[in-house]
């Protein structure tokens, strides 16, 4: 078995071992359900459980903590089923380079196969790091049930191993009336526009899309 797939693997480990108690608790949450106000099926599980595990309950004392989230929250998705998949190379690379030029439907990422994925991104950089894979799910924000497909870039760059949470808003996809822009500025997170964040975010958005389309049909 080759590097490329084991490194998911090790990521979990990694993050089993720093929150030894949150699988029991992310079980927990699931067979609580519908008292917790409940969420689509296509959702393993809203961040606000990861929320709920990481700062144990009270405000969070750290970015760090905050970071963490969002990787626990892929994790505890990718950890029941743990699907890795690997595009054709030829297949990969044209998703990689096809231009977007209108709005990208979010509902058929509801047909993924699993809850989330791990898809490897061979030969692929990021902000200058290597873009080693990436891992994919879909959030409903338990605050006012807006859908968002969640990215955790794995990357490897001069520092060494790094995670980067990526969230893409449904509202993010519609970009039909932006054409140079392949995906609309995060206005709701309040960041700056990053032409290399949203290339890579629809790349991968596109790749999933492909994904799911295949599982559906």
């Amino acid at each position: 078995m080759t590097d490329i797939y084991l490194r998911p693997g090790k990521i979990l480990g990694t993050f089993s071992r720093q929150y030894p108690d949150a699988w029991k608790q992310v079980d927990e949450f699931r067979a609580g359900r519908k008292e917790l106000g409940n969420w689509p099926d296509w959702c393993f599980l809203p961040l606000a459980g990861t929320y709920a595990i990481v700062s144990k309950g009270k405000t969070l004392q750290s970015p760090n903590q905050a970071h963490h989230i969002g990787i626990l929250g892929a994790l505890a998705a990718w950890r029941v089923s743990q699907g890795i998949y690997r595009f054709d190379p030829t297949t990969y690379d044209a998703l990689w380079k096809t231009p977007v030029t209108g709005d990208i439907p979010i509902e058929v990422l509801f047909h993924l196969p699993e809850w989330c994925v791990y898809i490897p991104a061979p030969d692929q950089t990021w902000q200058g790091a290597t873009l080693n894979g990436f891992f994919a799910h879909l959030e409903c924000d338990m605050n006012d049930r807006r859908t968002e497909l969640r990215l955790v870039l794995e990357v490897t760059g001069p520092a060494g191993d790094e995670l980067i949470v990526m969230p893409i808003h449904d509202r993010e996809f519609r970009i039909s009336n932006r054409p140079r822009v392949k995906v609309h500025t995060a206005e709701i997170l309040g960041v700056v526009e990053n032409p290399v964040r949203h290339t890579t975010a629809t790349q991968g958005a596109l790749a999933l899309l492909t994904l799911a389309q295949r599982s559906a049909s």
